[in-house]
């Protein structure tokens, strides 16, 4: 079944697929515009080779466009790297797309894609219908059955595949460059849009355009899932979720036979007193500040403030790099972690398997999310999905095994798109 849709890249496109920043787009100068098609001109001016015009070489191609991106900031804050040769690590499918898009400060430079980070893909051939994988004809179906056109086409889709697996996203883009023409895309579980194609070598200015206004996109313009927080290696929550991965030593066997001894909370156990089987890290822990407590702070800091005044700006500089390591050793507090005031009739105590799975998911180089689920809003932890649907388009299910920050139990998180029917509840409904 088709799931590809063919369409214009005119304003409807721009404004529907892109959705245009609050401020006003900053235009590609003209200056730019020549520059550019002067370099993409002397890329495609014909040769001969043994009395036949040769075709531009995909690297070559790449190379050029990666560097115009670049060097003329046609992406704004963003960077184009390659990534052709090499796959990432953590990637099973060893997929070595031909560049990716990145935020200036997750430009890899190793070579390998990050598909984490990345907010486009780029993929190359050198030209021709053979490697064109949509077709626009009145009575050709959209998907040619050609193979080498198949084989491209299934080749886009593993790439969005796997930004859909390795990010939390609603929609993503890419861009198609076959010789001298283009295809714009944009994804989601539903299928895909694909414009039709577009010759940039006689109209650099409508790629220029396109890449401008994607460049000029918030992150939840560009795709990105805004219930979905990424989490740095040095936040209090990517610690937390290393704490509870580790075994306490009163896990519960689940081997079949063992018999499982009924939970006696320890012996003067509060409401406000962690069991030892549920700890509560001191890294995320907070006590409130008493009126004295805030004095003291307040004189500190403007002291610190009459310090910082009298300093050099050798001293300064020097001062503010010690702070900047500082805070990043030390994470800022996230109200997200507090944890609720735990029942002492609960049994805090966890099947061995249960934490088991979720060690595995904090897999080194893995993303790893704060998801915010429901009109309640509530958090979880999640590292890589223990299930995950094999297909670019329909529900895209994956199932996590998660740490709710609040009670600090593990959950089973099952994620996925929503079917839309008539007079149907959603399936948690009916759980319920």
């Amino acid at each position: 079944m088709a799931c590809t849709i063919i369409t214009k890249l005119d304003p409807e496109y721009m404004d529907e697929c892109l959705p245009h920043p609050t401020t006003d787009v900053r235009p590609v100068s003209p200056k730019v515009v020549t520059a550019v098609k002067k370099d993409l001109d002397k890329l495609f001016k014909k040769k001969k080779r043994n009395g036949k015009e040769t075709k531009v070489q995909e690297d070559d191609l790449a190379r050029l466009v990666v560097k115009l991106i670049n060097d003329h900031h046609l992406c704004g804050d963003y960077k184009a790297a390659l990534s052709q040769f090499h796959y990432d690590p953590n990637d099973d499918s060893k997929a070595k797309v031909d560049a990716m898009i990145y935020p200036k400060d997750h430009v890899p430079e190793d070579g390998r894609p990050d598909w984490t980070h990345s907010r486009m893909f780029i993929e190359f051939k050198r030209g021709g219908s053979k490697y064109d994988p949509f077709e626009y004809k009145d009575g050709n179906p959209v998907e040619s059955d050609a193979h080498s056109r198949k084989a491209v086409r299934e080749q886009l889709f593993a790439y969005g595949y796997n930004t859909m697996l390795f990010q939390q996203r609603t929609a993503a883009h890419a861009l198609f460059i076959n010789g001298p023409e283009f295809r714009a895309m944009r994804y989601d579980r539903s299928g895909m849009i694909a414009t039709r194609t577009v010759n940039y070598v006689k109209e650099p200015k409508r790629l220029l355009d396109y890449l401008a206004v994607f460049g000029q996109l918030d992150a939840e313009g560009q795709g990105l899932d805004p219930t979905a927080t990424l989490l740095e290696t040095t936040s209090a929550a990517y610690k937390l979720m290393d704490e509870y991965a580790m075994d306490p030593g009163t896990d519960m066997d689940y081997a079949e036979g063992t018999v499982i001894p009924p939970y006696t909370p320890p012996v003067g156990a509060s409401s406000s007193t962690p069991t030892t089987a549920s700890p509560t890290p001191a890294t995320t822990s907070s006590a409130p500040a008493t009126a004295s407590s805030k004095s003291v702070a307040a004189a500190a800091k403007a002291r610190m403030a009459s310090i910082k005044a009298r300093l050099t700006r050798k001293q300064a500089k020097e001062l503010a790099a010690a702070e900047e390591a500082a805070a990043q050793a030390v994470p800022e507090h996230d109200s997200d972690l507090d944890p609720d005031v735990p029942d002492d009739d609960e049994d805090p105590r966890v099947f061995k398997y249960v934490r088991t799975r979720f060690r595995e998911s904090l897999q080194d180089g893995w993303p790893r999310y704060k998801l915010e689920v429901g009109p309640e809003k509530r958090k979880f932890l999640v590292g890589k999905p223990t299930f995950c649907s094999v297909t670019l388009f329909g529900r895209g299910t994956h199932g996590y095994v998660a740490l709710d920050p609040k009670s600090r139990r593990f959950v089973f998180l099952k994620d996925s798109w929503r079917p839309f029917y008539e007079d149907v509840e959603p399936e948690g409904h009916y759980l319920q």
